[in-house]
């Protein structure tokens, strides 16, 4: 693998491909003003600059403070796995999150007490999946959930989802028994259809719901 540590700076104006598993441990990190692509690693307090694309292929750790600052984010490479280790925080400020007609559709793992934060221009789409642990937590711009598909998993104590949420027809949303979701966004609305399962909690904690045609039936 390879290894950026430090203070040090892995730069491309034009095309950075890096093929084995990279490390990169802050305050150092990577800038991408034209298009960078990572098949795995660790991404460990790094920062990610760049007014370029930056794409995510296969499993990447995030621990520490990470940032990531790219214009563009293709977050759902090939095999492309997200995993925050506890107590870590990811934050992405991009401006568009992979493609619009497309949306998220890779895996995010949030252990405990980890947080992530998704900043874009506009709203951005989950259609993959997201596993929530204990004291877990995802805020910034409204998420759409479920316009083909998108899973929640909310698997051990309370997890949060901070942000405005748009639940579509797709939506899949399970809470293990003994575990919370708590939805304190400002608005949430209900499309219709989706499935809200398990044996938990889902608690709308100050959130304003509004549902929109069809029958929505929430069995937690």
């Amino acid at each position: 693998g390879i290894s950026i540590t430090g203070t040090g700076q892995l730069t491309g104006a034009s095309t950075i491909d890096v093929v084995d598993p990279v490390t990169i441990t802050g305050p150092g990190g990577m800038t991408a003003n034209g298009t960078a692509t990572v098949n795995g690693g660790t991404f460990d307090g790094a920062t990610i600059d760049g007014s370029g694309t930056l794409n995510l292929n296969d499993t990447i750790n995030i621990s520490g403070a990470t940032n990531i600052n790219t214009t563009t984010l293709n977050w759902d490479g090939n095999g492309s796995t997200t995993v925050l280790a506890a107590g870590s925080t990811l934050s992405i400020n991009s401006s568009v999150i992979d493609d619009e007609a497309d949306g998220f559709d890779g895996t995010v793992t949030l252990a405990d007490n980890s947080t992530l934060t998704v900043n874009t221009t506009g709203d951005w789409t989950h259609e993959g999946v997201i596993n929530l642990n204990d004291g877990a937590s995802i805020s910034g711009s409204k998420m759409i959930v479920g316009s083909d598909s998108g899973t929640v998993n909310a698997l051990t104590g309370t997890s949060t989802l901070n942000q405005d949420l748009d639940l579509g027809s797709g939506t899949n949303v399970v809470v293990s028994t003994g575990a919370t979701l708590e939805l304190p966004g400002t608005n949430v609305t209900f499309h219709g259809g989706g499935s809200y399962t398990g044996g938990g909690t889902i608690s709308p904690d100050g959130a304003t719901l509004m549902f929109e045609s069809g029958t929505t039936t929430i069995t937690v």
